[in-house]
């Protein structure tokens, strides 16, 4: 995607993030910003997504709360890998941004998250009329 200047909050916070199917590959949850060494403007090298992206912005006794649990429920195999329940995802991949983010790659091309997935599956897909398509 071409440089062009952002208001970080109104145009990237919050965002639908979707993949290069139309399917929903989350939320934008937070952003990571380079500055670079000779001074000119920072810009925008990632954005944050998931559980744990999210606790930072929310109270700080819910906001640690959550965040223990996406630790919980993140925890990976590999030891030298725990994402605590932060996907990252290069603004590289981003194809465009407007009322949603579109990204080159499908969903499952980006790194998962145990806590989502286990909230659709528990909580969310059991509320009345979840399941159903919008209209």
């Amino acid at each position: 995607m071409p440089a062009r200047e952002f208001d970080l909050v109104f145009d990237l916070l919050d965002r639908q993030i979707i993949d290069c199917n139309g399917e929903n590959a989350g939320k934008v949850d937070d952003l990571e910003l380079e500055f670079p060494a000779d001074g000119s403007a920072p810009y925008v090298c990632a954005f944050h997504s998931g559980t744990g992206a999210l606790a930072g912005r929310i109270t700080p006794k819910f906001g640690t709360w959550l965040e223990s649990v996406a630790r919980r429920l993140s925890e990976s195999e590999n030891p030298n890998t725990v994402s605590f329940g932060i996907v990252t995802v290069s603004f590289g991949i981003v194809k465009s941004v407007g009322t949603h983010i579109d990204v080159v790659v499908p969903r499952v091309g980006l790194p998962g998250n145990r806590l989502e997935q286990w909230t659709s599956r528990n909580i969310i897909s059991r509320i009345p009329g979840a399941q159903h398509e919008a209209e």
